[in-house]
């Protein structure tokens, strides 16, 4: 068995254990402040996380209701940016009909009468109407292509009919309307 034995006087020994003892307290003491610190700290930074997220969420909350409003604002935006485009483009294609039915007007024959006219997207016309007699619907059939406006122009239907005491004839022009006549 091997054993050290200090024989120097108390005084002279050297006291290590002492400060070693003490530096152990100060380490132990420092260790406890750090683990108690980063303790707190965590708590701390776990409560302040919590107290964000509850902010956060009650903001976000009140801007759903903005959000979904924009959205809607956006939607009702587009929507009317396309009927703009839309409305836009039937202006532009729009057929100025004032110059065009008083051509018409101005090349109808005294006996006879226009009752409807109607025209498609494809520009495909019908003209009725009544007249005194047929040579006057030919008179007006000559008349309308002498005009810019009409192509394919012919006649598809004539029929005698009477009204009251007048016997009328009932007829029926179709046609294309010509590339740059709108």
């Amino acid at each position: 068995m091997n054993k050290n034995i200090n024989l120097l006087p108390p005084e002279l020994r050297n006291s290590t254990t002492k400060n070693q003892i003490d530096l152990m307290k100060v380490l132990l003491v420092l260790i406890g402040v750090t683990v108690l610190a980063g303790y707190t700290l965590f708590f701390g930074w776990i409560k302040f996380s919590e107290y964000r997220s509850v902010r956060l969420e009650r903001q976000l909350t009140s801007i759903l209701p903005e959000k979904s409003e924009a959205e809607t604002f956006q939607k009702e935006s587009k929507r009317l940016e396309q009927e703009i485009v839309e409305l836009t483009n039937i202006t532009k294609e729009k057929k100025r009909w004032s110059p065009f039915l008083a051509d018409i007007n101005n090349r109808l024959p005294q006996d006879i009468w226009i009752t409807n006219f109607t025209c498609d997207q494809e520009k495909n016309f019908q003209l009725q109407g009544l007249a005194g007699n047929l040579s006057t619907i030919g008179v007006f059939l000559y008349e309308l292509n002498e005009l810019p406006y009409f192509q394919e122009l012919r006649l598809v239907r004539s029929k005698e009919i009477k009204v009251g005491t007048a016997i009328l004839v009932d007829y029926v022009l179709v046609g294309k309307l010509a590339e740059g006549s709108e």
